[in-house]
């Protein structure tokens, strides 16, 4: 994830939100600027973390980075380091417990970036960075408390959020959770499935994510016949072998699967 930070506007981008999931680890990469310029103030002091919402002071953090990293210098250069999303106090956020049917579908929280220059010393906190933290194993059938959106009657599916598209996704097509934004799932670019749309969205936009139900608007399928996820968002009724092999339903009809996304198999090349 390649984010900047301006010092003098406090301002981070790409815009939030931000989506996460629970156990990733996400590498961060940091660029500074002053009004949009690049800048290189030697080795300044970095931190990324998380936060519950409006609680500017919680100490510890939900989640901390690790000290970061100088790469390049000058114009070129870019702190880095990893995000890692484990530990009680997010499983806490999102209310996992032995209690299945409690387990939150996603929670929000807050992020922000701080940078402590020595000489001169200067200290700039980032503005708030809006983030959503999905629920990995969540499956679809426990109740979907932070659900946005009311469910579509005819198909009985209620959506497990509503998702910032980062990369176009078509219609009828399977998602997944990336960290800047929901992309197409593709078994050729390790991208599994987490969900899928009924909708086409441009980058930019927002969608509706559905875990499970029966998914229309497809073409050509066999009825009875398994499917696998293929590439761009699309089902294939041939298993891949590079990639990810992963089961997503059974067609119900020509231009209809019931969804029952597996967990993918990553495969060798």
């Amino acid at each position: 994830m390649d984010l900047t930070f301006d010092l003098v506007s406090r301002i981070v981008k790409p815009v939030s939100p931000l989506y996460f999931r629970l156990g990733e680890v996400i590498p961060i990469s940091v660029s500074l600027t002053r009004k949009g310029v690049a800048t290189d103030p030697g080795v300044p002091t970095l931190i990324f973390c998380l936060k519950l919402v409006g609680e500017y002071d919680q100490d510890p953090p939900l989640a901390l980075t690790a000290a970061f990293t100088k790469i390049g210098v000058g114009a070129a250069a870019k702190w880095t380091t990893n995000l890692v999303l484990d530990g009680d106090a997010l499983r806490e956020a999102l209310s996992i417990d032995a209690e299945v049917q409690r387990d939150l579908v996603n929670v929000p929280l807050m992020a922000e970036i701080s940078c402590d220059i020595a000489i001169p010393r200067e200290i700039a906190k980032s503005k708030r960075l809006d983030v959503v933290l999905e629920n990995p194993v969540y499956r679809g059938f426990e109740t979907p408390q932070s659900a946005t959106l009311p469910p579509f009657p005819e198909l009985g599916l209620i959506p497990l959020t509503v998702a910032f598209v980062a990369e176009s996704v078509a219609s009828s097509s399977f998602v997944h959770f990336g960290p800047c934004g929901l992309v197409p799932a593709s078994a050729s670019q390790n991208r599994p499935a987490n969900g899928f749309v009924r909708q086409a969205t441009s980058a930019g936009g927002s969608v509706a994510v559905y875990g499970s139900g029966v998914l229309n608007g497809l073409s050509g399928l066999l009825t009875s016949m398994p499917y696998w996820l293929g590439e761009y968002g699309q089902v294939t009724g041939t298993p891949p072998v590079v990639g990810i092999s992963q089961s997503l339903g059974v067609a119900s009809a020509p231009d209809s699967l019931v969804v029952s996304i597996s967990d993918p198999i990553f495969l060798t090349t």
